[in-house]
Formats: structure tokens, sequence, C-alpha cells
């Protein structure tokens, strides 16, 4: 785990920005390279694998042909390095890597399994190269405006003081909780496309290579074999463990988190990885859950117990910690802040279950919109043809020009109505993304796990694990999102996955015997926080005290705020999560961007 960053043409104050950026991911090393044209690939370390100071980057191939500026893991390096005869001189993973590609080309980028984001320079022929893993699993940003260029695995590397606020992101975080497309919420920044390799040549950027998880296809024979399921999901949560520094695992009381626990005590790794739950005073706690598993698979255990008033006292460090605005990521940050400071520099962590067995409700609610997609393509036709404006803007059926699939996820996704939005953002030119979504010709649930994997998963969920463990020197390890993984269960029809009785069948069934039933039959709650009883408790002051000053920065019409606060204080099945947003945009922009 580790911080990257590379610039072009940047003056000296942009250059320190873009270094001091990326500090925080990464305390035990920092080093740099002068490219020949006098560029600085910058890289901060946070060492997992090889602790000595072989292993700090920059990193050189043998032959001076390649240097490379890594973060991440690569899963199966040791298979790699044993398949194309590679010779190191450490246990580095990235040494490997360079390795790999100084003797097999760019391409073998393709054979990689981990998280990972790099960039990479050809010294000889001063090319520049720079792509995140299939998944997303770690963040990479660019800039690019004129002759200007710079990467960096944080935003805050590239909010400079001419950097503008972009509405477009703005409308995306408050009505669905992120971008559709790849913008942030400063202009000219992107987040990097997953699972594509990029070339910088003469400054300007294309793509080479595309390996993201849209492109792989399944195996065509499949005997629907549960025990394969379990075999891979044991494989993958064991090469997950891999580490030179003690492990610990993030034990929500779920199915996902319980199997992990359940893996790691089958292999007599329990004396060695501890488990950490977060309790609360709410019917959302699992903890006890939790502790009454570990006791039963003999692992160590303990819980965190959080309050309101801890919660309020921590915001401001943790809001500190936010590189990009998240409605999510306090859970991570408060328990990977805690495991940390317990010694753990590695934890796993059961997210990527739901997403690959297909163990959120919708799933189910796209499954049959799916079915009924002529009959629904039908009333939207209807609706665009007869009804009013009011009444299609409402309904989020006046999108007619994006097709079934982009529409349905932008349905299912919208918290908020996007229209009502909109209409209150000041000067807010919006470019529709109708592609947002690759609708290759797949399964409703493996197209729904495809997507969701490349926009909310990546864009949220995984985001805010990186950046908040990171932020308290760990790196969170997901054994569910794995590439093997979701090859094997896309084989199976969508029948198999989807049951009335039992959520998530496939993974349950896999380890049936194994599971007692309160954990198999409990209602799925999540790794969660009770935001609705403390936004109308003890954090309630706090918050409307930020939202208010929002009114100030003439991003939204003057009585919008106003109208939200009054109908937070008077409604009680008030949208809460809304209100968070709007007061996680302040504080953002106070602690971010009014300090540029």
């Amino acid at each position: 785990m580790c911080g990257v960053a590379f610039g072009i043409s940047l003056n000296r104050f942009e250059s320190l920005t873009l270094k001091e950026g990326i500090y925080s991911r990464g305390k035990d090393n920092f080093g740099s390279f002068n490219t020949s044209e006098g560029h600085e690939l910058y890289h901060s370390r946070l060492s997992i694998l090889d602790l000595s100071a072989n292993g700090n980057q920059p990193m050189l191939s043998k032959n001076k042909k390649w240097v490379i500026s890594f973060n991440g893991e690569i899963y199966n390096y040791i298979e790699l390095k044993k398949k194309y005869n590679i010779k190191t001189k450490t246990s580095s993973d990235t040494e490997v890597l360079i390795e790999l590609i100084s003797q097999q080309g760019i391409n073998v980028i393709k054979e990689l399994k981990g998280p990972f984001a790099f960039i990479l320079i050809n010294i000889l022929t001063n090319k520049k190269y720079f792509c995140r893993d299939a998944f997303g699993e770690k963040p990479l940003y660019v800039y690019k405006l004129s002759d200007k260029l710079a990467i960096s695995s944080t935003l805050k590397s590239l909010t400079w003081k001419n950097s503008k606020l972009n509405k477009e992101y703005i409308l995306d975080f408050l009505s669905s909780d992120f971008s559709l497309s790849n913008s942030t919420i400063l202009k000219n920044i992107k987040s990097v496309e997953p699972g594509i390799l990029f070339e910088i040549e003469n400054k300007d950027i294309k793509k080479v290579i595309d390996f993201t998880i849209h492109k792989f296809s399944p195996p065509k024979k499949n005997h629907y074999d549960l025990s394969l399921i379990k075999k891979q999901v044991t494989k993958s949560i064991l090469s997950k463990v891999n580490s030179d520094v003690p492990v610990c695992l993030f034990l929500s009381g779920g199915l996902d988190s319980s199997i992990i626990a359940q893996v790691i005590s089958e292999s007599k790794l329990n004396k060695l990885i501890k488990a950490f739950s977060i309790g609360f005073d709410s019917k959302l706690d699992e903890s006890k859950i939790a502790k009454q598993w570990s006791d039963e698979i003999n692992i160590d255990h303990e819980t965190i117990l959080i309050t309101p008033k801890e919660i309020l006292d921590l915001l401001p460090e943790f809001l500190q910690d936010m590189d990009n605005p998240t409605v999510d990521g306090l859970n991570v940050w408060l328990i990977s802040k805690f495991t940390s400071s317990k010694g753990y520099t590695v934890a796993l962590s059961g997210l990527g279950g739901d997403e690959i067995f297909a163990g959120y409700k919708v799933f189910y609610r796209f499954y049959f919109m799916k079915i009924f997609q002529p009959l629904l393509q039908l009333f939207r036709f209807f609706l665009s043809c007869f009804s009013s404006y009011k009444l299609r803007s409402k309904l989020f059926y006046n999108d007619v020009n994006l097709n079934f699939n982009n529409w349905a996820y932008k349905f299912l996704r919208s918290t908020v109505n996007t229209n009502y939005v909109k209409s209150n953002i000041i000067n807010l030119k919006t470019n529709p993304e109708n592609n947002f979504l690759k609708n290759n010709q797949q399964r409703p649930i493996n197209l729904w796990t495809l997507n969701e994997f490349s926009q909310y998963t990546s864009k949220v969920l995984m985001n805010d694990s990186d950046t908040f463990g990171m932020s308290n020197d760990q790196e969170i390890r997901m054994p569910f999102v794995d590439l093997d993984l979701l090859s094997l269960i896309m084989c199976y029809p969508d029948y198999k996955k989807l049951s009335f009785k039992y959520n998530k069948p496939l993974l349950y069934k896999s380890f049936e015997n194994l599971l007692p039933e309160y954990i198999v039959k409990k209602q799925k709650t999540g790794f969660s926080l009770p935001w609705k009883k403390w936004l109308r408790g003890e954090l309630k002051s706090d918050i409307i005290s930020q939202i208010k000053d929002l009114k100030l920065r003439g991003i939204f019409k003057e009585d919008f705020i106003d109208k939200e606060l009054l109908w937070f204080n008077k409604k009680n099945d008030a949208n809460w999560a809304f209100i968070w947003k709007l007061f996680i945009l302040e504080k953002w922009l106070k602690l971010n961007y009014d300090k540029k």
C-alpha cells in the first residue's frame, strides 16, 4: 500500500502539492525519480512485503530500461515469478512486476491478480504508462489541462489554487452518492478508468490495453459444483493473508465476514489473526453475533464500542482524512483507526461478497425489471408523451434518451430526485452521460454485478476502504473481490443466485454445514452505523450549523438549504442521508477547497 504521483509542466507550487498529497499514504519511505525530460516520479511507501529498504520505490528494472511507482498488492506474484523464471533480489511483488514487464512486455499486466495502481516509465523511449486494476480497488486520478498533466493516488495532490468546483459532480453526489461518469468534484480531474492501461504520448493520453472486468468471459462449461465455490473462496481468502506485518479481520456478524473467519479458523490461522467489530447502542449492532461466532470457532475477538459523543469528537479527524466527498466510510475509518493503533497493518474485509453473490435487494429489483422490460419501456414512452413534465421529472421518466439498462441503473441507484437537485443548483450545465454503463450481453444478475463493481462499489465502497485505511496506515484486503471467483459465479444461471428464503444462496449452500442458522437466517444489515438516530440526536446541532454555512457559497438557490432544513426538522421520515451529504459537502469544501 503506497502513494504514487507524476507530473508534467507543473510549477513549483503544484509540484510541491503533488508530492505532499501522497505523504499520508506511506509512512515508511518517500522516494523520487527524475526523468531525462525533467519530470519527477514520486512514491510513498507503507511496507507490507519485504520490509527492507530493497523494497523502496520508484524501482528500476535490472536492465535500467524501466522505472515504476507501484501501489497495491499482486497476489499471484509468486506464481508469475515461477512461470516466467523471474530472478529477484528481494521478496517484493513490485520487483517481480518490473522484471516481468522488462522480460515479457506490458501485456503481462493482463495476468496480474490483485489491487493495484501504478505509473510506469520506459527510460529509453520516454514512454509513460499508468493504470488501475480491473476492479478499481486502488484509486488513481489524472489532471489534464493544456500542457499540464499530473497523476496521483489522491485528489488532494491535484487540488491547486486555480481548481474550480465541478457542479455536475455535486449534482451526482447529492442525487446518487457518486458520479456516473469518471468526473470528480474538481474540474479537469478525472478518476482513472479501471482495467485500462493508458499511454502518455506528447502529453496526450490514449488507451493501449483493455483488461476490464467487462472483457473477460466465464468458462463455457460448468457443472454447478458448489465445492468449486468453496474451494475458490477459501483460496482467495488464504491468498490475502500473505504479509510480513500483522493481519486482522473486520468481523461484522454478516455472512461474508463470518465465512472469512470460518476459513481462517479451519486453516489453523486463528492464533495469528484477531477479529474486531464495531458496537453501539442500536438494533443495527451485530457485535454480539460476531463475538458469539468468534468464540465458537476459537478466534480472538474484540468489540469497539462507539457512542455519538465519540463520533462527534472524531468527526473533524475523519473529515480531514476524506480525500473525496463521500456519504459512506466512517465505519471503515473508525475500525481501521482502532485496529491500526493496535499494531495491525493489514485487515481483511467482507466487501465484495454482496456484489459477487447478488446479496443486495437491488439485484432482485433489476432482475424483475429486465423480465418486464417491454412493459416498462412502453410505460415510459406513454409518460413521455402524455404526462406533465413535473410528473415525468418526479418519476425519472424524462430520461427517454437513455437505453434501458442505463435508465434502470440510474433509477434504482438514485436516492434523491435528480431533477429536483438540478433545478436548485445555480448555473448548472449538464452533459448527460448516455453510455455510463458497459452494456454487454450478460444475464441480468451478471450485468448488474459487473456494472455495480465498475460504478458504486469501485467509486464509493472500495475507494473509501482504501482511502480511510491508508489514512490510518493500514491496507484493507477484500477476498471476495477476486477475478477467478467472479468468473466462476458468472457461470451460474440467475435463478440459482436468487432466493426468497436465504440471502446469497450460492455462498450459503457452499458453506452450509459450517455456519450456524443465527448467521445464515439473520436479516441483512451490513457494516453500518445508526445514522438516522444520531443525526436527530447528539449530532443534530453541529450538522445544521454546518449546512447553514453552505448557503453562503452561491452553489444553490437561496431558499434551497432552508427548505431542506425545515423539512428535516419537521418530518421524522425526511431523507436524513441527504442532510448528511449536504454536511459532508460543506465540511469537505472548508477543509480542502477553501485552504488550497
